[in-house]
């Protein structure tokens, strides 16, 4: 059989701890007191003292004594007796210092003095910054710090900050989820709350807006703050445009995280050009006015088409009306249309790309008042509903519900 020896595993959040060997001593830029091994302590002592026999040399040397005569002497030595009693190693060294010896009335020759110093080496845990000792052989990192990739010392704890989906699309007025997640380097969650804040912004031209303006709706988010993981709740307004959600964590390396939010109704396209009708009511505030469903679109082509031809609108029974002057449909992602830029809405419906206003006024291209009742007759077989609205001023139209429904 075969007998398999399995390596503890170590415990999340500790590192491995330093073995340093202690008890020698710091002096004249020798720093001996907690080196990597017995060896690296003998080392460093032997080395100490050669520098002290060396200097000593070079100070006699310099001394201002004609004919001094200095002497020469041994090398420190190192006599190791090995670990003893609760010590890793006893060692001693055997050394000497080139001392000037003076008489009764000059100081003209040096001696070597001999000394011997005996060291007890020891053992100590060390522990990396930012950890304490919690095992024989191991530390564990202080809170806001995990181990490194190596496992032998804490770095300040990195969080990744996530905000999903990235993007969406939803009606006016209505709401949507989003998440912002805090994770670790390895994933889990963190182990201490780590604070996220939320903001919204609008882009303020979007949406068919071009008048823009910081008073501009924007809806809101709930909560505007939060820690680790939470979600988001955003509530549009019923005005359609780009909105971006802001996620900040301080904490996280890839802060801030943003998700786009797109209100509007989907499903409008452009009114096609026709031979049938014009556009116009373009405003520097609102300048692309004509999106509709493809269905109201076709319904509009037809009862423009059933204008131009149906003998009932031909002028003096003979030539054909002018072309249908077409005005305010829906704006591009729909919502409200604020026809005075002021984000109200006076402008009823024209939120969903089914309403049209048509002209019947005294303007070029308007309905004659004499077709006034057959215009709607003409709606009515389409399934369409035209009514006059705002009747006796400049602005006299048709409301032209062109799916049959009030939106």
């Amino acid at each position: 059989s075969t007998t398999m020896m399995i390596k503890p595993a170590q415990a999340e959040g500790t590192v491995s701890a330093a073995v340093l060997y202690k008890g020698g001593t710091n002096n004249d830029g020798y720093d001996c007191t907690s080196m990597i091994s017995a060896g690296a302590v003998q080392s460093c002592e032997m080395a100490k003292r050669q520098h002290w026999l060396e200097r000593d040399h070079d100070n006699l040397v310099n001394y201002p004594i004609e004919n001094a005569r200095i002497a020469t002497c041994s090398a420190p030595v190192l006599n190791d007796f090995g670990p003893s009693g609760s010590y890793v190693d006893h060692f001693s060294i055997a050394y000497y210092r080139n001392e000037l010896q003076c008489g009764f009335y000059s100081c003209i020759y040096s001696a070597c003095i001999p000394y011997n110093n005996e060291f007890y080496i020891y053992t100590a845990l060390s522990c990396p910054a930012h950890s304490t000792a919690t095992g024989t052989t191991t530390c564990t990192c202080d809170t806001g710090y995990v181990p490194d990739a190596a496992k032998t010392s804490c770095v300040l704890e990195q969080y990744t900050l996530s905000l999903t989906p990235e993007s969406a699309t939803i009606e006016p007025g209505n709401t949507y989820t989003f998440t912002a997640t805090v994770t670790n380097q390895d994933g889990s969650p963190p182990t201490e709350d780590v604070p996220v804040t939320v903001k919204l912004e609008v882009d303020l031209i979007s949406g068919g807006h071009e008048h823009g303006g910081s008073d501009r709706p924007k809806g809101g988010v709930s909560p505007a703050s939060g820690n680790n993981s939470f979600t988001i709740t955003f509530g549009a307004t019923e005005v359609s445009g780009t909105h971006t959600i802001t996620a900040t964590c301080d904490m996280c390396s890839n802060s801030p995280q943003k998700a786009t939010v797109d209100v509007k109704v989907e499903g409008l396209a452009t009114i096609p050009a026709s031979q049938f009708y014009t556009f116009v009511g373009a405003t520097e505030n609102h300048s692309d006015n004509h999106y509709l469903t493809p269905e109201a679109a076709s319904v509009l082509w037809s009862m423009a088409a059933s204008y131009q031809f149906e003998s009932g609108f031909k002028l003096n029974g003979v030539a054909p009306p002018p072309l249908l002057h077409v005005n305010d449909a829906s704006l591009v992602w729909g919502g409200v249309f604020d026809l005075d830029a002021d984000w109200e809405t006076p402008h009823d419906e024209h939120k969903r790309g089914t309403v049209i206003d048509i002209r019947a006024n005294s303007n070029t291209g308007a309905i004659a008042a004499g077709n006034y009742k057959e215009f709607i007759r003409l709606a009515k077989f389409y399934k369409a509903d035209a009514e006059i609205h705002s009747p006796e001023g400049t602005n006299q139209h048709f409301h032209v519900r062109l799916l049959g429904r009030s939106e």
